[in-house]
């Protein structure tokens, strides 16, 4: 499953032309390039121990398709959590139980805190909290955008 944000990530890393190389934006920081099969075996890693509560009925892909091009160390990892992330922001828009849509907006308010998010993900400008409170109001368009991009469109 190939996701938008995978490809932008592979293609804004693929500056380095080596197998190590600084990350843009981050001196001093190495990022390390890793095969399709390094890729295989860091999101079965990644799901094998995954820390965050599972929507109930979730699974990950048993076989996801590694990125095209370089792939960058962590970019499995980010596939387990970009699951993960999607099964929550679908139950949060599209379950007709109140209580699962309460669970899915409680869920998706940790992302940020995940260890892969943590290490990987910046939000200077609030943006991920402003789209949760405005859903939070009723204002389902900021996250129905998310999931455009971040899950259907990255599934095609």
């Amino acid at each position: 499953m190939a996701r938008w944000w995978l490809g932008i990530l592979v293609l804004i890393l693929a500056g380095t032309t080596a197998c190590t190389g600084e990350a843009p934006g981050e001196p001093g920081t190495e990022t390390r390039f890793i095969s399709a099969r390094e890729w295989t075996a860091e999101y079965e890693r990644t799901v094998a121990s995954f820390p965050e509560r599972l929507p109930e009925g979730f699974q990950f892909a048993e076989h996801p398709s590694p990125p095209r091009g370089q792939i960058a160390e962590s970019l499995g990892e980010a596939e387990a959590y970009f699951q993960w992330y999607c099964a929550w922001l679908g139950l949060a828009l599209e379950s007709s139980d109140s209580a699962v849509r309460a669970e899915g907006m409680t869920q998706l308010r940790r992302f940020p805190e995940t260890s892969w998010a943590v290490d990987h993900l910046e939000d200077p400008d609030g943006v991920w909290e402003q789209t949760l409170e405005s859903a939070e109001l009723g204002d389902l368009g900021g996250l129905a955008e998310f999931h455009r991009t971040d899950c259907v469109l990255g599934a095609e």
